[in-house]
């Protein structure tokens, strides 16, 4: 689980959405762009909820991994969501950047390698 940190409100999330938001930030940032998207948490209470977040070129996230009971999310359709988001607005994404997207294993290098400039 990680806690993400924005606007004032913190919340709990599965780690693996937590990095496809980051990602899916990173992809805003690059095409100049914002968004609002939708994704599930945990808030303080131990209450699941779902997070409508604004995010784009000038966001301003924090998350880090905390150890909490893990709880049932809807990550696949979230991770999917993420993914065919940052697909439409940077196209030129290959499709094993997608794959590794929707894994929501942490991609630090995908961004940076020149495609998205």
């Amino acid at each position: 689980m990680h806690r993400v940190d924005y606007a004032g409100t913190a919340f709990l999330t599965d780690s693996r959405i937590a990095h496809a938001l980051f990602e899916y930030a990173r992809v805003l940032a690059a095409v100049g762009q914002a968004d609002v998207v939708r994704v599930p948490g945990v808030d303080e209470d131990d209450l699941l909820r779902e997070y409508e977040l604004i995010i784009g070129p000038s966001s301003q996230m924090i998350t880090h991994e905390i150890v909490h009971p893990q709880v049932e999310l809807p990550v696949a359709a979230t991770l999917q969501d993420l993914a065919a988001r940052s697909a439409q607005r940077l196209p030129e994404l290959e499709a094993t950047d997608l794959r590794q997207f929707t894994s929501g294993e942490r991609q630090d290098d995908w961004l940076s390698d020149g495609r998205a400039e």
